[in-house]
């Protein structure tokens, strides 16, 4: 889609580990981090490794789960070692000298029901769910609801900043001198 858009220098998947082992050693145009964040210990040396990769007038583009206050069993199964609020995420981002571009809260249709889910796990806890949160795979047919929603959230995304949601975008750049 990147090179769609006539965007030359871009890695489509790369291993390795943050903030330490990835094994690149050029500037890319743009730089992805989706849902990756949360799973590192030292957060801010990973941002500033993802800082290294950007070329100067490149973008760094990061997902990561929201607010602290929902942590559940799937935060735990996914080894996950914090959720963000916008304020937090962009502290990280200023620790580690970028720019924001654009920040905002996102996949907020699904928040009612998320938020409804969290509440019944907290009043009601289940210890199948934690073993087994994140194992199984929704059905075609719920994929292709979610795939819907998220179409229509995409409608209204990079246009405005959505005030709440599950998940929170930012695109950082390297600041200028």
């Amino acid at each position: 889609m990147a090179k769609s858009k006539e965007i030359k220098n871009v890695l489509g998947v790369c291993s390795g580990y943050l903030p330490d082992g990835i094994p690149l050693t050029e500037k890319y145009d743009g730089v992805f981090s989706l849902d990756v964040i949360e799973h590192v210990e030292n957060d801010l040396e990973a941002v500033k490794a993802l800082k290294s990769l950007i070329a100067e007038n490149g973008r760094l583009i990061v997902t990561v789960p929201a607010y602290q206050w929902l942590w559940s069993a799937h935060d735990e199964v996914n080894h996950h070692f914090r959720r963000y609020s916008k304020k937090t995420f962009l502290e990280l981002f200023d620790s580690a000298g970028l720019k924001i571009r654009y920040v905002s809260y996102f996949n907020s249709i699904l928040f009612p029901l998320a938020l409804l889910s969290r509440i019944t796990e907290k009043i009601s806890p289940n210890k199948t769910a934690t073993k087994t949160w994140g194992v199984k795979y929704p059905s075609v047919w719920v994929n292709a609801l979610l795939k819907k929603i998220f179409e229509l959230e995409s409608i209204w995304a990079g246009k405005f900043s959505i005030p709440f949601g599950l998940s929170i975008v930012v695109v950082a750049e390297l600041e200028k001198e």
